[in-house]
């Protein structure tokens, strides 16, 4: 099927210049064949090239459109807490303020933290996780 759309020429520039000099009308049909599976209104999420390859080096395989719920199972795992059989998902502020004073505990004086500071950090984490998931 023939048909004809109407794209600004800056667009069009774009496509030629960034996805295939050569066949402008080919790299169209790779781009939309792209993201055919998905509805308009889904929301896309890009990473650079550079994010992407530092996020599939911590996950241990390319993340792509056949494993996002695996990944998404891993990303979960690695926001919660785990006590034996009890898995405490950790909100985003705990996380956040986890990824805060892991990074000052590391970098104080310069030098690492030792491991009884540490444990008594990841300890009080843990028990504000209860708390909280418990509603206490």
């Amino acid at each position: 099927m023939i048909v004809t759309l109407s794209i600004p020429d800056d667009v069009y520039q774009r496509v030629i210049d960034e996805h295939n000099a050569t066949n402008p009308n080919k790299a169209l049909v790779e781009l939309i064949k792209r993201f055919i599976d998905y509805p308009p209104t889904a929301r896309a999420l890009f990473f650079p090239d550079e994010e992407r390859g530092a996020l599939e080096k911590l996950y241990g395989e390319p993340i792509d459109k056949t494993n996002t719920k695996r990944f998404v199972e891993w990303v979960r795992q690695r926001a919660a807490v785990n006590l034996g059989e009890v898995n405490i998902p950790l909100s985003a502020g705990q996380l956040k303020r986890a990824a805060s004073n892991a990074t000052a505990l590391k970098s104080r004086d310069g030098q690492p933290a030792k491991p009884e500071v540490i444990a008594d950090y990841v300890r009080g984490v843990v028990q504000e996780s209860v708390r909280a998931s418990l509603g206490a």
